[in-house]
């Protein structure tokens, strides 16, 4: 079913963002969350997005507001722009994508989620290449787009390029995607396909829908967002080949079990 590389790493839990905790003064995709996850022996999952001038920077929101005391959105400001911000907590700044690597340096598996607004635009991709172009490390790439899925697969047949999705159980589940024919066709992987991706990562409230289950009988490792509960990893270890967490640190590092889960 998967096409080009495959994740060739054991599978193992994977910190959602990072491993951020804001009592600990550590936000979401921050460097100290990543350098959290990577001490502890974690697999990263982390955000890019688009600065204006074309460049990928490590940041989650669409907008400024909820993570910064800036306004306005991600896409309207340059990466210079985008470095000079200071969170909101833990006093850190955003960083570029090769400083992300820099950062992880291979110690551990990176899924880099590259984040789009489906307007076509598939620039983030080819952002990517300075970086990947040098990196030893195992990473892979994965969005909600399936155009961007495709994009990475054919810049980079070395890179795994995995689909994300979910429920889309309403037009406000993803403000991007409000027509009812585009969210029955990406809640039900229809461009899995096309796309030929190599691992799923698909959302843990609607895990044992038939589409993602189907394709991992297939043969497509599926990793499932965003455990957070008890009942939550019972079902990741049931029905999913990797979780990705937040809110709790799981008994085993990357490759290993949990016996509690």
């Amino acid at each position: 079913m998967t096409r080009g590389a495959k994740l060739d790493w054991p599978l193992g839990p994977i910190a959602h963002r990072g491993l951020h905790d804001v009592s600990d003064g550590r936000l979401e995709n921050s460097p100290a969350a990543i350098a959290a996850a990577r001490e502890a022996g974690f697999g990263i999952e982390v955000d890019i997005q688009l600065t204006r001038d074309g460049k990928a920077i490590v940041f989650h929101d669409f907008s400024l507001e909820r993570l910064t005391s800036a306004h306005g959105r991600v896409r309207d400001h340059t990466r210079a722009d985008m470095e000079r911000l200071v969170y909101l907590v833990g006093g850190e700044r955003p960083i570029r994508f090769q400083a992300l690597l820099d950062l992880v340096d291979g110690a551990v598996p990176l899924y880099v989620e590259l984040k789009s607004d489906f307007s076509g635009e598939l620039g983030l991709a080819d952002a990517l290449r300075p970086g990947l172009e040098g990196y030893d490390g195992p990473i892979a790439l994965m969005s909600f787009d399936p155009a961007l899925v495709r994009r990475c697969a054919a810049l980079y047949p070395r890179v795994p390029a995995g689909i994300v999705s979910g429920r889309y159980a309403t037009p406000d589940w993803d403000p991007h995607v409000p027509a009812l024919r585009d969210r029955l066709r990406l809640r039900h992987l229809i461009d899995a396909f096309i796309a030929r991706p190599a691992f799923v990562n698909y959302e843990i409230t609607s895990l044992a829908a038939i589409a993602p289950q189907l394709l991992r009988r297939a043969g497509v490792p599926l990793l499932t967002w965003t455990v957070r509960t008890v009942d939550e990893r019972a079902a990741a270890a049931a029905l999913a080949d990797a979780m990705v967490f937040e809110g709790f640190v799981p008994d085993q590092p990357e490759g290993g079990t949990d016996d509690d889960a």
